[in-house]
């Protein structure tokens, strides 16, 4: 760190540590919720962290009510002046990636890109300074218009947060309100208890910004007791994300609320004196919390939130994200097994393995031992200094959600990130539509025309899924409705061979040709025989449909779910299926009009068969294929 951003930091914290010490708890109540965040006069730009905190306690000390700032430069171009500004200009930070070896700014997404995972000493991190001047000492400047406030009261966005963030609030009396991360649930006195509405909320508030902290979620070191350094640090965190949230919400800190704190502003001026970058990370940290709330409030979009996170200027590009296991295997004295073998072995087969293990490690020599300890002593210096880091706890949910499909810990995992909002592909945060109405769609027999086979090798020949015929008029459908219903997510669920060299590379390649607008994201090829339902995204839910040909899958798919029969010309001669049934021959615009009745208005539709030609003669759901001398291979059967 320069001396010019050691100065600016340092000079923050002596601001702060007055402010406590000369107002103690009052720092909060001055900070009243009708100071509106802070913003560039010109850009209209929000300021954000570190500035926006700087800026409030400026003005709450210098008694500013006009959120408004501006350079000087700004101030000209306006074609305003200041006055009786002098000594009055504060300083904001600005932070920004740069290319030594081009000498220029890059934007935030090519630093991210190009640093990930790796030390690159060519990209960098940069601050630059400027002076700003409040609104209230530039003469000329129109008066502030009125603020644009959210439509939305603090009883419902406690309502919002809680029920997006999925963490519980118990009202079960007592003098206390605290967040419990082991139950991931908020404890709170009864709400008469509290003088008034906005005492409640802005305590809530205050809690819920302690369960951002959790692994699951910003993954803060929550596990320390009341009264030690780290307890009193996550305190600020929750104090200063409290005050951004309260100031966004014209919502008043609270009496109660506040003399709960008293014994941590001494811990706060010991801490922030001895350590200036105390100050700096606990803003940080609580501009990505705020960030993290509005988001789950439904204030703000998914971008805005994510451009919050990856911005922070305190990004370190050397900092690894790796367990001491990753460090054990990279130094070479990993342990011989990972989860892929454990999930393949059961019962008997595992404790035979264990015991084989343990034979192994009582051989391996004395050298290894040592080199494992002195690993593990290593990676703990590199943790205390910062150099490396843990993963959290959904980083590895993710990395186990990437294995293998065939473990059963994979398709957990899956389940898990899924479930918690997360596509395990990426490890992005899903968007709030991700719980949409979803579609999904058979491929053999409802989108193409399944061929006649007389033996199982056949299916494992080259070409034979890639030249199947495709069902026009079911096709087209399909297009109208991704076309017409955006509201709607569109998948491909359609087994494959897990054995064939062909059948997943050439099912993809139909689809390229006949559907490309259904991506590689919105495509399911679960193995042929394995449970279909265990291969859906953030696993089946009662509004899901699955339009398919075959009794069988749609039998399973209900419940919780919901089918829809197509009814090809071949099919349904049992007469079975009780469910909706859509002929295949009908016009492209009307079947999906059919589609769109029953999914989104509950119509009971149920076609007649065909009366035309069949398409193809298919093989009955159970064939009897006689069998050869050779060896052939093996599937549960034809219907894929």
């Amino acid at each position: 760190m320069n001396q010019k951003t050691s100065d600016y930091r340092k000079e923050l914290a002596d601001m702060f540590i007055n402010v406590l010490e000369e107002k103690e708890l009052d720092w909060k109540k001055d900070w009243k919720g009708s100071m509106q965040a802070p913003m560039n006069a010109k850009s209209q730009a929000m300021y954000k962290g570190i500035n926006r905190f700087r800026l409030m306690l400026v003005s709450m000390t210098e008694g500013y009510e006009d959120p408004r700032w501006a350079t000087f430069n700004q101030i000209k171009e306006m074609g305003y002046h200041l006055e009786d500004a002098k000594g009055k200009g504060v300083k904001v930070e600005y932070w920004f990636p740069y290319d030594q070896k081009e000498k220029k700014s890059i934007s935030w997404e090519e630093f991210h890109n190009r640093v990930e995972g790796e030390k690159d000493e060519r990209y960098v991190l940069r601050a630059k300074y400027s002076t700003v001047f409040n609104a209230a000492l530039i003469k000329g400047i129109p008066e502030l218009p009125e603020p644009e406030t959210f439509d939305v009261s603090p009883d419902e966005l406690i309502h919002t947060l809680s029920s997006n963030m999925g963490v519980e609030i118990v009202n079960d009396g007592g003098d206390r309100a605290f967040y419990r991360p082991s139950e991931d649930k908020i404890h709170l006195p009864l709400p008469e208890v509290f003088f008034s509405d906005y005492g409640y909320n802005s305590t809530v508030l205050h809690e819920l910004a302690h369960s951002t902290g959790a692994s699951k979620r910003l993954n803060r070191d929550l596990g320390h007791s009341f009264g030690s350094p780290e307890y009193a640090y996550e305190e600020l965190i929750a104090e200063i994300t409290s005050c951004f949230m309260s100031a966004n919400l014209n919502m008043e800190q609270d009496e109660i609320h506040l003399k709960n704190h008293k014994a941590y502003v001494q811990s706060w001026i010991k801490a922030i004196s001895e350590k200036p970058e105390t100050l700096v990370k606990a803003i940080a940290e609580a501009e990505k919390a705020t960030a993290y709330m509005e988001y789950h409030a439904e204030l703000i979009p998914k971008a805005e939130y994510e451009k919050v996170v990856r911005s922070s200027m305190e990004v370190k590009k050397d900092i690894v994200a790796m367990d001491l296991e990753d460090y054990l295997r990279k130094k070479g004295v990993g342990s011989p097994f990972g989860p892929y073998q454990d999930d393949k072995l059961i019962g008997h087969a595992k404790v035979l393995r264990q015991n084989s293990t343990k034979k192994d490690y009582e051989n391996t020599s004395k050298e290894y031992w040592e080199d494992r300890e002195a690993a593990k002593a290593e990676y703990g210096q590199m943790l205390e200094k910062g150099k490396v880091r843990p993963l959290t706890e959904i980083e590895r949910t993710i990395r186990t959600a990437n294995g293998h499909p065939d473990n059963p810990s994979v398709q957990a995992a899956r389940r898990m990130a899924e479930k918690r909002g997360y596509d395990w592909r990426t490890g992005d945060m899903l968007e709030k539509n991700e719980k949409k109405q979803r579609l999904l769609i058979d491929m053999d027999g409802t989108l193409a025309k399944f061929k006649q086979v007389d033996t199982l090798e056949t299916l494992y020949e080259k070409g034979y899924f890639f030249n199947l015929e495709p069902i026009p008029n079911v096709l087209d459908a399909v297009k109208h409705i991704i076309k017409n219903h955006p509201e709607l997510d569109v998948y491909i669920m359609s087994a494959v061979l897990s054995d064939s060299k062909y059948a997943w590379e050439e099912k993809n390649d139909w689809l390229d040709q006949y559907l490309p607008e259904i991506d590689m994201d919105h495509r399911l090829f679960p193995p042929c025989g394995a449970n279909k339902l265990n291969y859906v995204p953030s696993g089946i839910r009662e509004n899901d449909y699955l339009l398919d040909d075959y009794t069988q899958n749609l039998t399973l798919w209900e419940p919780p779910a919901k089918g829809i029969k197509l009814l090809n010309g071949i099919n349904h001669t049992n007469q079975s299926w009780q469910g909706n049934m859509l002929r295949y021959d009908k016009a492209p615009e009307q079947l999906a009009e059919d589609m769109i009745q029953i999914m989104e208005h509950g119509k009971l539709i149920r076609d007649i068969r065909p009366q035309d030609e069949p398409i193809q003669e298919r093989p009955p759901e159970e064939p009897e294929i006689q069998k050869k001398k050779t060896v052939m291979k093996k599937v549960s059967g034809p219907k894929l």
